[in-house]
Order: C-alpha cells, then structure tokens, then sequence
C-alpha cells in the first residue's frame, strides 16, 4: 500500500485509523504551541481592601459608629445627660429621668437626688444657677427651691409628677431683692403640696401649696405655667399658688381642689399679694376655704384676667364663692365653657365678691355666669354697696361702689 509523505505545507491525512493520531500530531507541529493553558496565567493571591476602620477602638466601625473618635459613642452605649447622641439613635438624652443643662453648657444627670426623696421625706432640690431641668416619666417626691432663672419640664402632664408628699410645697421661687427671676414650668403634674411653716407669707401663714413666690424686687419675677395640673395641694393661703411681688402666666392647666378640705382659710387655688395672673384655658374647680374666696383672693395692686376660662364650683365660708377680689377682674370669652359658675358662699358674692377699694371692678365680655343648676349662689356679684346681682347676659360691667351695668 503507497503512502503520501507529510509536509507541512499540505496536510493530507492517510486513510487508516493507524496513522490517524500520527498525521493530527504532524499535522499540529506535534506539540501545544498553539493552545492556551490556563495554568500558565499568573495568579495574584493578595488582597488590596483595608479593614473596616475602628479608630477609636470601641468595636464600631466608622461606618456603624456615629463618633468614630470617642469610645463612648456608639450604638450600644448607655445615654448619658451629656446632649450628645451617646447611642447613634438620632436624639439626644432620650428617656433619661432627670438632667439638667446650665446656661454656661454643662449638664448634669440629678435623677440620685431627685431618687432619693420619698413620700414620707421628700427631696428638697436647691437649683440655685440659671438653667433648664428635665424630667423624665415618673412620679418624684420633691420640693425644689429655686433662686435664678430655670426651666422646668416635664414629659407631659399626664406622664411627670411632682409630688410634695403632703409635707412641702412643689415649687418654691426664692426672693432677690436686686434681681427678679424667670422661671417657667411646663407639662407636668404637680401634686400633694403642702404650704408649710418653711414658707409663709407676711402674715406668717403656710403659703402656697404647689407654688410659692415672693419677690421684693423692683420688677416682679416672671412666672410661666403651662400644660400642668395640679391636684391635692393645699395652704392656709393660696392652696395651689401664693404669688407677692410675682406676675403668673397660666396657659392650659387644670386646678383640682381636694374634697372636703377645711385646711385654707383665703385663696382655696390662688392668693395674690402685688401680684397678676393672666389665665387662658385655664380651670380652676372644687375648692373650699374656711373664710373669704373659696377660688381666688385677689389683693390691693392684684389683677386677674382670663381668657377662655372657667372658675367653677369653689365655696367659701364668708365671702367670694368663686372669687374674692379687691382690684381688676377680667373675663373674656369665646368658648361655651368659659366663665365664672357655681360659686357658693355662705354670706354674699357667689361669684364675686369686690372688697372695698376703688380698684374693684369686674369687666366680663363673653363669659358665662351660670343659671339654674350651675348659677352662682345667692348672687353672680356683690358687694358691701350692693348684692344680689345676676346676669342672664354675659357681658357686663361693675365696680364696688356703683353697681353693675350691661355692656
């Protein structure tokens, strides 16, 4: 059998399967020059990617850790009253019981001294530089003295509570003689209170069972009370507040006498001494007292204006079921609720009684006076110049001496 030669130019494979694997080796240059191998390619096995950064050492990386260059911020941190985000949660102090944040910067955690007061033996808190208390949910036992300009917050009024245990007052504003002070409290509940001998007003009776503020300076110190309700306090005088030489802004509160209580014996809610209250949305219910304004006593150089609202069912012994008063009282309103109601006395002034000054007078644009079951009793207005006046309309004008006129 006759073969044909291999040449590299023409590659004719022989017919035979003998010779079929020696004519494709031939035919392929009989190596694999031209064929790639994959393990020829060089392999690089190092890893250029850094590890995640943790520069301050905390186990949080930068990524995770809101502060990367403090150990004690990151998210499984315990917040601290510091106004940092200790736990990268996004807020500040959140849920904490009790800081306080001075107006030079510094804040401080307080909630040891405020724990520390129990009913039997409230804590009494001195807070004698400017700044702002927060407070947290919870009921603390607690009276605090303060001397500069504060701020006082709660969590809401249905959430915070101080409570003077039956044994002091709540609140109690310092005088300073040179300086007055601001202070402002704010939605919270304060309760229990008692005006005791530690704080009296000039006639050396306990003031001032929720608030007591006396001020002898020039001006007199700002007080501002907002969201709050305050139930259970009493005083001789001034069972919720006892204000001389201080102005009084109420804003959205409740007042809430205690049943039955023969403990006060003038202002069973208010007694004001050189003082104002400006009350919006403000009730003021349920008080007693033994002798005069089972509501509100209202001094010579006092003034009482309400706005929206309501002085109901308060009883005195003598005079000035709702309101006993002998300067300015002032009641607008534009609600259905607003007003001046079911004031008992048991001598003359059901709902007012204007004492024998000059500066008495009552002034009521749009305010309800009661009739039938809410009327006040014997009479809406009184005094020692006239008695028995009634309004069925609800805007009217009188004073001590003249009598009362519709507007």
């Amino acid at each position: 059998m006759s073969r044909l030669p291999l040449t590299s130019a023409s590659c004719q494979l022989p017919i035979g399967a003998i010779w079929f694997a020696l004519a494709f080796a031939a035919c392929h240059g009989g190596d694999d020059h031209d064929k790639p191998h994959s393990d020829d390619t060089e392999v690089d096995d190092s890893d250029d990617t850094a590890p995640p950064a943790d520069d301050d050492g905390d186990g949080y990386t930068t990524e995770d850790d809101c502060d990367d260059g403090d150990a004690a911020v990151n998210p499984m941190a315990t917040e601290l009253c510091d106004l940092v985000d200790n736990n990268c949660d996004g807020a500040t102090d959140e849920g904490l019981a009790a800081c306080f944040y001075g107006a030079d910067g510094s804040a401080a955690s307080i909630e040891d001294l405020l724990a520390a007061g129990v009913e039997t033996a409230p804590a009494e808190l001195v807070l004698s530089s400017p700044g702002r208390l927060v407070l947290g949910a919870g009921e603390w036992f607690a009276s605090l003295r303060i001397s500069a300009d504060v701020t006082i917050e709660g969590a809401g009024s249905d959430q915070t509570t101080l409570s003077g245990g039956a044994l002091l007052s709540v609140v109690v504003v310092e005088d300073n003689p040179s300086v007055p002070y601001g202070v402002n409290i704010s939605s919270l509940s304060m309760v229990s209170g008692l005006g005791s001998e530690l704080h009296q007003d000039d006639a050396r009776f306990p003031a001032g069972g929720a608030l007591f503020c006396r001020s002898t300076a020039d001006s007199p110190t700002e007080i501002l009370i907002e969201d709050v309700v305050v139930s259970e306090t009493l005083a001789e005088r001034g069972g919720v507040i006892y204000a001389s030489g201080c102005d009084v802004t109420i804003r959205d509160a409740v007042f809430t006498g205690v049943e039955g209580n023969t403990t006060t014996r003038i202002g069973g809610a208010m007694y004001l001494v050189a003082s104002s209250v400006s009350a919006t949305n403000v009730t003021v219910t349920g008080f007693t007292s033994s002798q005069l304004a089972g509501g509100i006593y209202i001094d010579v150089n006092s003034s009482l204006t309400m706005v929206n609202s309501l002085v109901v069912n308060n009883s005195s012994g003598s005079l000035g079921g709702n309101i006993y008063s002998l300067g300015p009282v002032v009641c607008e309103g534009s609600t259905a609720t607003a007003g001046v109601r079911g004031g008992v006395s048991d001598d003359i002034g059901g709902g007012v009684y204007l004492g024998d000054d000059l500066n008495a007078t009552v002034t009521s644009t749009g305010c309800d006076w009661g009739s039938g079951g809410d009327d006040n009793n014997p009479d809406d207005v009184a005094s020692d110049y006239f008695s028995g006046a009634q309004f069925s309309t609800e805007s009217f004008a009188c004073d001590a001496y003249d009598g009362c006129a519709a507007l």
